[in-house]
């Protein structure tokens, strides 16, 4: 009973977070301490500040090349790009977006507007743009390089899944929340810039991100996804300075080159968060942490790992007190 058991967690793991398996997959999460929302940050772009006005950077692709939708109500309008036009001319290849069209600002990159277009290697979004919808430059793996402009406000999920390419980029500082899968699959993303107001990191936003060493986590993030750096480079991490108090399922797990986590704070750590990471030496949570499994959590792990300076034999498992379900 005990191995059937055990093959049926096993099995939980490896699919209870399947999430966005390809550019346009939502997100799924299971099993114990699975933090973040399934929030994809795809309809509430309510509270866009549409700029009053903006003129057309003069360097600018020419609007020809694109499709544009009106946007915003009677009071705040403006335009989407929701994709290439007809045009048959080449199409360009660096990309400063257009700023204003038809006297109105461009303020956004609507839902899979260039999603797995093989064209883009560089693309600038200027002061006039707010949001990049869902899957905006999914499957784009040829873009290396991501200027965005700081006064953009929402980056929806898998905005550039898969851009394998990419090599750095730097968040802008009013985004708050990273939903999921946001830099999934970027296996050449070397360097990230996360903002001072960043409070959430979604499901696998850094999952599949081999290049990514390290990765500062501000101040001010409180709550991370299910496997948000699942199979990724990370070699250490630091959460202690955050708010983060869990530590979800398989956040880590897969992190093969992960040597150290500091995370005083943790309070609760979720299955597999750690698992097959094989070189990984030491982890430091809460004293009163709730583990669940350990053999787990820490399967594929080094024997003589260490939470809290103690052998895993050592650590007492505690565990959260079953809920009343009212049955």
């Amino acid at each position: 009973m005990k191995k059937i058991t055990t093959i049926l967690l096993l099995l939980t793991l490896a699919f209870g977070v399947m999430a966005f398996a390809a550019c346009g997959d939502k997100p799924t999460e299971s099993g114990s301490v699975s933090t973040g929302t399934l929030d994809d940050g795809a309809d509430t772009d309510e509270d866009i500040d549409v700029p009053a006005s903006a003129e057309n950077d003069p360097d600018a692709a020419d609007v020809k090349y694109f499709k544009f939708e009106l946007y915003g109500n009677s009071m705040s309008k403006g335009y989407m790009i929701t994709g290439w036009s007809d045009v048959t001319d080449a199409r360009p290849t660096e990309i400063i977006f257009p700023t204003a069209y038809n006297k109105l600002p461009v303020v956004g990159i609507a839902q899979g507007a260039f999603r797995n277009d093989k064209t883009i290697t560089k693309i600038t979004l200027g002061d006039s743009f707010r949001l990049i919808k869902k899957r905006a430059f999914c499957g784009c793996e040829n873009i290396e390089s991501v200027n965005l402009s700081a006064k953009i406000t929402k980056i929806a999920a898998s905005a550039f899944r898969d851009c394998k390419k990419l090599t750095s980029v730097a968040v802008p500082e009013k985004i708050t929340r990273l939903y999921g899968s946001t830099f999934s699959g970027c296996e050449s993303l070397v360097s990230v810039t996360l903002p001072d107001k960043l409070v959430y990191l979604g499901v696998k936003v850094f999952e599949g991100c081999k290049a990514l060493k390290s990765v500062e986590i501000p101040k001010s993030v409180t709550e991370i996804g299910t496997a948000c750096f699942m199979n990724s480079g990370i070699e250490k991490i630091s959460l202690s300075l955050t708010g983060i108090k869990a530590i979800p399922v398989d956040c880590f797990s897969g992190c093969e080159n992960l040597t150290s986590v500091a995370a005083s704070k943790v309070t609760k750590v979720g299955l597999g968060a750690f698992y097959g990471c094989g070189k990984l030496k030491s982890v430091t949570v809460s004293s009163n942490c709730e583990f669940g499994m350990l053999s787990l959590t820490f399967k594929g792990c080094p024997e003589d790992v260490k939470v809290n300076n103690k052998p895993l034999s050592d650590i007492e498992i505690i565990t959260p007190p079953s809920e009343d379900t009212g049955a």
